[in-house]
């Protein structure tokens, strides 16, 4: 298993563990997580603080929410996740989409995270159903 790969896997499980100290490790202030701006918590979103603010926006959003990782590959510098969001609007709808994730790691740390969402249309208008 590529190095990058274990290392966005660590981010991952100190996410999930609330170890704020090893994500800031692997997630310095100047990494940067760019979301799409056709999305209510799009832009650039930079530092571990930047970072926790996106994931209160994006949770907060929805009645109910979760990213299922369903794996990743990784090389030279780079990590692709493939994950699907499953949820359920503040209006009753669930839904299902697809998402990649372009992590950018760079000398042991995380640089960048750059999401592709299946469809940013379909998930303002789900954000939006109240």
């Amino acid at each position: 298993m590529a190095e990058e790969v274990r290392l966005v896997e660590a981010f991952l499980a100190a996410a999930e563990q609330r170890d704020r100290a090893l994500m800031a490790r692997l997630f310095p202030p100047d990494a940067e997580v760019r979301e799409p701006d056709s999305l209510p918590w799009g832009g650039v979103h930079r530092g571990l603080e930047g970072f926790l603010q996106l994931v209160r926006t994006l949770y907060g959003a929805f009645a109910w929410l979760e990213v299922k990782v369903e794996g990743m590959m990784g090389r030279d510098g780079r990590v692709v996740v493939w994950a699907v969001i499953e949820g359920r609007t503040r209006g009753g709808r669930t839904f299902s989409m697809p998402v990649l994730e372009d992590w950018r790691i760079e000398g042991g740390r995380i640089r960048a995270v750059i999401p592709h969402y299946f469809d940013t249309a379909a998930m303002a208008r789900l954000a939006a159903d109240q």
